[in-house]
């Protein structure tokens, strides 16, 4: 199992290996990539979109998930609507906020730019970012959150501040994770496909070693809103 890449390609000997399967999170993950396929080693990527020519794949279209979650939002009244995002090297956090800031636009609404506030994909990360949106003169009346422990972190500022979930502030996270449905309220979240990811990521890897034709090297799977409590 490849853990750390960090240590120097050159340190890996990939000949060993029947195949790989590679969960990517970032454009400089392309490097092992290209390492990889020279080496002529069979090679799925999971959870990314590749822009190298050739590459299996599988993937989920997160903008559209995320413009499907804002857009439920703006379905259920809110206007003002705020985003706790991820590190903004990670493609999930980029196609999230895309996202966001596609439904907003489509719906002739402007984002402040100190809606839109990093969490860092953490429960302590989230917290203080909802933390500053409610110092704000102007406050959000819903937020988008990237993934749900930071959706868990922004409840408990929001309860903490003696306002309640759904109605002074909606709340939407993101992946669906098992707490979602602990929570109170129950988090309303989108829910990505990752076993489903996990298990075709599976199916093209042994297509690969037994050098069976793949029809199309891409598989973009697709997400969907789970409606809980978390939005009025």
């Amino acid at each position: 199992m490849i853990k750390d890449l960090s240590q120097g390609l050159e340190h890996f000997n990939l000949s060993r290996a029947d195949g790989i399967i590679f969960v990517s999170q970032q454009e400089s993950d392309d490097e092992f990539i290209r390492f990889a396929l020279a080496q002529g080693a069979k090679l799925v990527v999971v959870n990314r979109k590749i822009a190298l020519p050739n590459v299996v794949s599988i993937t989920v279209d997160e903008i559209s998930a995320a413009e499907m979650a804002v857009n439920y939002l703006l379905q259920r009244d809110y206007r003002k609507i705020a985003c706790i995002n991820g590190p903004e090297l990670i493609q999930s956090s980029i196609d999230r906020l895309a996202g966001y800031q596609n439904a907003l636009t489509q719906a002739n609404l402007a984002s402040a730019a100190n809606f839109v506030q990093d969490g860092g994909f953490s429960i302590a990360g989230g917290f203080i970012a909802m933390q500053r949106l409610l110092a704000l003169e102007d406050k959000p009346d819903a937020v988008f959150c990237a993934n749900d422990e930071m959706a868990i972190g922004a409840l408990k500022a929001i309860n903490d501040a003696g306002l309640k979930v759904p109605c002074d502030i909606g709340l939407v996270g993101f992946n669906d994770s098992e707490i979602c449905q602990y929570t109170t309220p129950s988090l309303t979240t989108i829910h990505k496909p990752i076993e489903q990811m996990a298990k075709l990521g599976g199916e093209r890897l042994f297509q690969l070693i037994n050098n069976m034709q793949l029809t199309n090297p891409v598989t973009e799977l697709v997400a969907e809103l789970v409606i809980r409590d978390s939005v009025r």
